[in-house]
């Protein structure tokens, strides 16, 4: 996927930036998984440095995985992208099937 298509769906690559950040911290399981870390290793007795060196280093270690994964999956996308009919038609069908046995199901849980 070409970065020209990312600015067209988001505007700018900094508007994207800014997406991402907001989604990432708006996100409840992210916020309680990154303080359950970062409580372990933040003592009150430790200077206010070694707590900023600590953010520092989980910030950084976070920009580099989301990093990371959006180099390996903008290979993986237009692979994709070309197939995407065929997605789109197999979660249908995976949907449509788990929603035909929950009915069936719950029908016959009415029945008995």
């Amino acid at each position: 996927m070409d970065g020209y298509v990312l600015c067209a769906v988001w505007g700018t690559r900094w508007s994207a930036l800014r997406a991402g950040v907001a989604t990432n911290l708006s996100n409840p399981k992210a916020v309680v998984f990154f303080s359950s870390i970062f409580a372990q290793f933040v003592n009150p007795n430790m200077g206010t440095m070694w707590t900023i060196a600590i953010a520092a280093f989980l910030i950084v270690s976070g920009l580099a995985w989301f990093i990371g994964l959006a180099c390996v999956v903008r290979v993986a996308a237009s692979a994709l992208m070309s197939n995407s009919a065929w997605i789109d038609l197999g979660a249908g069908v995976i949907f449509l099937a788990v929603g035909v046995i929950m009915a069936i199901e719950g029908v016959a849980r009415i029945v008995s």
